[in-house]
């Protein structure tokens, strides 16, 4: 009676394991690429344009 005309949201073990991956690896690359820059900045240019 509790389930009564309610429907269970089921997600499949694949398509969580590919969002997983997928938010990991934007994440990384929105960490990596701007560290990447900035490590190839002069540091008094990066001091000054702050």
């Amino acid at each position: 009676m509790a389930l009564e005309g309610m429907r269970v949201l089921e997600i499949p073990w694949p398509v969580i394991t590919v969002v997983f991956a997928g938010a990991a690896l934007v994440g990384l690359v929105a960490a990596v690429a701007p560290a990447f820059r900035a490590g190839r900045m002069n540091i008094l240019t990066a001091i000054g344009t702050e």
